[in-house]
């Protein structure tokens, strides 16, 4: 049997199912039947399609983020996802009036420092020179009496975190590990497939839960096989029969009788 063992959610009383971030569903064909959590109803895939999934997060604890409008049924235990958050740098420090003095000046202590800035000061002038305007993920306006502004750069720092634990309840996320010093917001994405079945599923909420979806197909009529020691031959074997029965059917209208 080619069958894929998988990860999947479903929300009562729908027909969608979400895949988790580590399957592969490229080459699902339609009519596929699917087991769910060692059920004993074999499900009809109609169709299916890859789910690019993107929201925005506030963190809310040193490894828990709050989902935007959180949608229960998608994010699941043990899904690769992708932070994204902006990151800054300096772009012009001065004082408030003329220096008193000279030299280098380094920011190596503050809040959401990734990167040192280093800045030359002037004796008499207000403003100073930015030598390495270094790397930042939070804003700090002023430094040893120079004020600060930074630039957004460009492309917004991305990193992969594993998803340990969700409330639905709270919209809470926990991260594998602890986020970076000074991340308060930001995207999250992750890669998934999603499916429709051609039947609601009435067996209650299932988010995370084993799957197994069969592939194996009669090469004329392409009837599902049964799998072999499945709990769901009936079903599976059911459902058959109904296909045989509208075949069938169909060619006893055709033919007048």
């Amino acid at each position: 049997m080619k069958n894929i063992n998988t990860k999947i959610s479903i929300l009562n009383g729908s027909n969608r199912v979400v895949s988790s971030t580590s399957s592969n569903w490229d080459n699902l064909r339609d009519g596929s039947n699917i087991i769910i959590d060692s059920g004993k109803t074999a499900y009809t895939i109609t169709s299916s399609k890859k789910l690019f999934y993107i929201k925005g997060f506030k963190r809310v604890g040193s490894q828990d983020i709050e989902i935007d409008s959180f949608e229960n049924g998608v994010l699941m235990r043990g899904d690769k996802i992708q932070l994204s958050y902006k990151e800054y740098s300096l772009v012009e420090a001065t004082f408030d009036k003329d220096s008193e003095k000279g030299g280098d000046v380094i920011i190596d202590k503050a809040p959401g420092l990734v990167r040192p800035a280093k800045i030359s000061l002037r004796f008499g002038a207000k403003e100073a020179q930015i030598v390495d305007p270094g790397c930042f993920t939070r804003k700090i306006s002023s430094h040893n009496g120079l004020n600060l502004v930074y630039a957004e750069l460009p492309d917004r720092k991305i990193v992969e975190y594993e998803v340990a634990i969700i409330d639905p309840k709270t919209n809470i996320v926990l991260l594998d590990r602890v986020l970076p010093d000074g991340v308060d917001e930001g995207k999250i994405s992750c890669n998934k497939f999603e499916a429709f079945l051609s039947t609601n599923f009435m067996e209650g909420n299932k988010i995370g839960v084993d799957c197994t979806v069969l592939r194996d197909f009669t090469p004329n009529l392409e009837f599902a096989y049964m799998p072999e020691l499945s709990p769901v031959q009936a079903a599976i074997y059911n459902e058959n029969l109904k296909k045989i029965d509208e075949q069938l059917a169909a060619i006893r209208r055709k033919v007048g009788l």
